[in-house]
């Protein structure tokens, strides 16, 4: 999409809501590996403001350091953030087919959960459709993984559409200021069936 019809909006909470400031995009710059027609691949974007904004509305939040690979280990703990869909479904996201529990029920406000990170090797096993998407070298995986690729179980606590985009999390144990961005949420598995 071209820069000049997007605007961001910072400091907003509540999607109902007036708050906050809109700013418009002035530059889009797509990772340099996206493949356009992939849904999964590289698919990142840095999006450079018009202007700037100030602390006070929006502050961002740090990248995990080179130094800190063991806060996102196998088994430590992220939180995974958005205004996603919140009705259990079947859906595979990575491409295959759908069966909702239900309507979709979008919410307001951004949700939040904490989730376990994953080994890749774990993930790379996972059945098909879904987790044949997986590039260790450029993904990690968080959750309770689908086991059979029949009836997808994620234990009630998971990412769903319209949460794609959102952050994955790790806390330092330092204070909410000390957040570290570990990855965004691409794709996945059940929908917290």
């Amino acid at each position: 999409a071209a820069a000049s019809s997007m605007d961001v909006v910072l400091g907003r909470r509540d999607l109902t809501a007036s708050s906050g400031q809109r700013t418009h995009v002035d530059m889009v710059v797509p990772f340099t590996d996206y493949l356009p027609g992939s849904n999964t691949l590289s698919d990142v974007a840095l999006l450079r403001l018009a202007q700037d904004v100030p602390g006070s509305v929006a502050r961002p939040m740090q990248l995990i350091g080179a130094g800190e690979a063991a806060l996102w280990a196998p088994g430590q703990t992220l939180r995974i953030a958005g205004w996603g869909n919140q009705t259990a479904n079947l859906c595979d996201s990575g491409g295959g087919t759908c069966t909702a529990a239900g309507e979709s029920t979008w919410t307001h406000t951004p949700k939040e959960a904490d989730i376990l990170r994953v080994d890749d090797s774990t993930c790379g096993s996972g059945p098909d459709p879904g987790y044949s998407y997986f590039w260790p070298s450029t993904m990690l995986c968080a959750g309770v993984l689908d086991t059979d690729g029949v009836a997808d179980t994620t234990n009630g606590v998971d990412t769903c559409q319209g949460d794609s985009g959102g952050p994955l999390i790790v806390d330092p144990g330092t204070g909410a200021a000390d957040m570290r961005l570990v990855g965004a949420t691409s794709f996945g598995r059940g929908c917290g069936s």
